[in-house]
């Protein structure tokens, strides 16, 4: 019983506020949102999340995609070592301009551990089950 009335609740709120935006695009208006201001804090979010030295592939707004290391983070850009290591270069990138980021490492540094840890194990079984047998 409560489930139905929250859904329709739900429902309700979305409908109006669907109506509420078709009544401003109808009067010629343009909507209230602070969409670039909330998309902008997400990317800096982002950024600041996946941290420094970390590779990254950048899909800018004008379609261009980066990839390469974040060097350093600016207040309204970041720096992108791209190029090999021996010939880097670096692009400063506004956050206005990027459309979405995100980390281009394969795997993560858990999934790293996990699998030296593992590999170390599995050779050292390996090393004592031949050396019994050699006895």
């Amino acid at each position: 019983m409560r489930a139905k009335k929250l859904a329709r609740f739900i429902l309700s709120m979305l409908l109006v506020n669907i109506g509420g935006v078709g009544l401003c695009l109808a009067s010629g208006q343009r909507p209230q949102t602070d969409w670039p201001k909330d998309e902008l804090v997400a990317i800096k979010q982002k950024v600041e999340r996946l941290g420094a030295k970390n590779k990254v592939r950048i899909q800018l707004k004008s379609n261009e995609k980066i990839i390469g290391r974040i060097h350093e983070q600016h207040s309204d850009s970041v720096s992108i070592q791209t190029g090999k290591e021996d010939h880097p270069k670096l692009r400063e990138v506004a956050y206005s301009d990027i459309k979405s980021i995100r980390s281009e490492e394969r795997l993560g540094s858990g999934i790293k551990v996990l699998s030296v840890v593992m590999t170390i194990a599995i050779v050292g079984a390996f090393a004592v089950l031949t050396h019994h047998r050699s006895r």
